[in-house]
């Protein structure tokens, strides 16, 4: 596949379903680059502010003004609805910084963030996303603050500053090794994997066999509504795949289609070999 017949894809891709659609793709080998709306500045990243927020909690860690071991509380005042398993626990519950930041990416826990972005600080958070160069990324309330909402108040992302911050953490821009590794990690833990994962990780072929591909990848999903977003790292053999994908007033499950393809179209340009079945051994 040459480029013009990868960008002639991606564009029937973005376009068959309707909506808006923001792309950015940062191939780390080979320096390209695709985008489509890049730029895009969309008031509704749902879960995806998630990476932003892992990324300053580390950040803060690393300075040692926080310990990834501190003891959390999710009190019965924290808890609000949506994603994840905090709101079903007992009021008290204690966890470590660690394992809140665990549950906020892996299962997209709303509570947890919540709590994680109190002890972090909105405006720590923010000046990080600044010291980064990332002024798309804002984060202005927590998640289910229905008062905020009412006032308009929204957080902002975009396609562009999704993929540059996994750039950044991946290349240890602002992150040392030993914590960049532990935010690509639990990133790699993803659970909800509809969107980028869909059809170049783990199948079984029409006559039942089981098979899978040599493709890692490291995600943040989000989704309500009327949006359905992802990014992250798709680690082939040949290639790192950063991609950030918005989408906004399409029917969902062609938002997981246009974001599953565009995944599996870019790993089919970089490294088809890897897309090759490899199948269970007994």
């Amino acid at each position: 596949m040459n480029r013009t017949e990868f960008e002639n894809t991606a564009k029937e891709l973005y376009e068959r379903p309707g909506g808006t659609a923001g792309i950015c793709l940062l191939e780390l080998k080979s320096g390209e680059t695709f985008e489509h709306n890049a730029d895009w500045v969309m008031d509704h990243p749902a879960s995806t502010i998630k990476l932003g927020i892992l990324c300053a909690a580390l950040y803060k860690a690393q300075e040692g003004l926080v310990s990834l071991e501190d003891r959390l509380v999710c009190l019965k005042e924290d808890k609000v609805p949506g994603s994840g398993v905090l709101q079903h626990l007992r009021d008290g519950t204690v966890l470590p910084l660690i394992d809140m930041l665990m549950l906020m990416v892996i299962q997209s826990d709303n509570s947890a963030t919540n709590i994680t972005m109190e002890y972090i600080g909105i405006d720590y958070i923010n000046a990080f996303f600044d010291k980064c160069g990332l002024p798309d990324i804002r984060l202005r309330r927590k998640l289910y603050d229905m008062d905020g909402i009412k006032k308009g108040i929204r957080n902002n992302i975009s396609a562009r500053s999704l993929a540059r911050l996994l750039y950044d953490l991946e290349k240890r821009a602002f992150l040392s090794d030993e914590f960049a590794s532990i935010g690509l990690d639990i990133l790699s833990k993803q659970q909800i994997s509809n969107t980028l994962q869909k059809y170049i990780t783990i199948y079984y072929d029409k006559t039942g066999n089981w098979f899978n591909y040599p493709i890692k990848l490291g995600t943040k999903s989000g989704s309500d509504d009327t949006v359905k977003h992802d990014c992250g790292i798709i680690y082939t053999p040949k290639s790192t795949i950063i991609i950030g994908a918005l989408t906004k007033n399409m029917y969902t499950p062609d938002a997981e289609e246009l974001i599953g393809r565009f995944a599996e179209l870019a790993v089919l340009y970089f490294d088809p070999e890897s897309l090759v079945k490899t199948y269970k051994q007994d």
